[in-house]
């Protein structure tokens, strides 16, 4: 662009500038376009044109807008900024084309008048082909979080919903002589009374329950009860057993213990199918 500097140098005049802001440690997101301008005065900005024909014989002018360092006000942002010229540096950069390289420099510098104003617009202007008349329109935009800042404690964990809180534990020394009350009243509760099992007092009391046989169906019921437990009948007061009686031996076993030997034409009798 050396070339150019020296006589081809002009005045890009807009209503403002686009840059977006690029948040390197946010998580999911897309750029934000932000809107620069000087309110309702127009930007003028240091450029550099120039002409040239194509192969096929077409003339084309181009044109180019020269950036600086960023000022204090928008290094936020981006590290660099259109050079933006007002008042006598306009007429300085379009003044004699013999003008030298040194004066021109000291019009590069950053703007930071107070009349520089931004704000966030809509992110339809991230395509190149949006042109509607909202693409400078001031939006509101949410604070970003910071994946660090999550980690770091700083953001707060949404609320929940349809859940009650947990109701909050009493921390009062408990009374000692309520708490012997209590105590009293719990093992009055386990003492056996008048319609208590009295197997299931004395399981309770840690002894093992005797158990009586039923006619029936030979199940073993515990004592106490009058009728058995799995078929209904009536239990006649047999005496009762400890819970592994000897069995009683058959006729056929007696005569063996007995020595007389095996009954010749006696078969040993078969045994009784019990109902489960």
């Amino acid at each position: 662009f050396r070339r150019l500097l020296g006589r081809r140098r002009c005045v890009v005049v807009v209503d403002g500038f686009y840059e977006w802001q690029d948040d390197k440690e946010s998580v999911g997101r897309t750029k934000q376009p932000w809107y620069v301008n000087l309110g309702d005065a127009p930007m003028m900005m240091a450029g550099l044109y120039d002409r040239w024909v194509d192969a096929v014989g077409d003339e084309m002018l181009t044109v180019s807008v020269i950036t600086t360092d960023a000022s204090s006000r928008l290094e936020w942002l981006h590290d660099r900024m259109p050079v933006v010229l007002r008042g006598a540096s306009v007429l300085a950069w379009l003044g004699d084309e013999s003008e030298q390289l040194p004066s021109l420099k000291k019009l590069l510098r950053p703007y930071n008048g107070d009349d520089l104003s931004w704000h966030p617009t809509t992110k339809r202007m991230n395509k190149m082909d949006y042109t509607a008349d909202d693409c400078a329109s001031p939006v509101k935009i949410a604070p970003t979080s910071k994946i660090t800042d999550f980690f770091a404690g700083t953001v707060k964990a949404p609320k929940t919903t349809g859940h009650a809180a947990p109701p909050e534990r009493d921390t009062t020394p408990a009374d000692p002589a309520a708490l012997e009350q209590e105590n009293r009243k719990i093992e009055g509760n386990h003492t056996s009374g008048p319609d208590q099992d009295p197997g299931l007092a004395a399981e309770d009391a840690g002894a093992v329950p005797l158990e009586v046989g039923c006619l029936q169906c030979t199940f073993l019921n515990r004592v106490g009860r009058r009728s058995c437990e799995m078929c209904g009948h009536a239990l006649g007061g047999p005496e009762p057993r400890s819970p592994n009686p000897t069995p009683n031996p058959s006729p056929h076993a007696k005569r063996m213990i007995q020595g007389e030997g095996e009954v010749q034409g006696e078969e040993e009798p078969r045994p009784t199918k019990r109902r489960k």
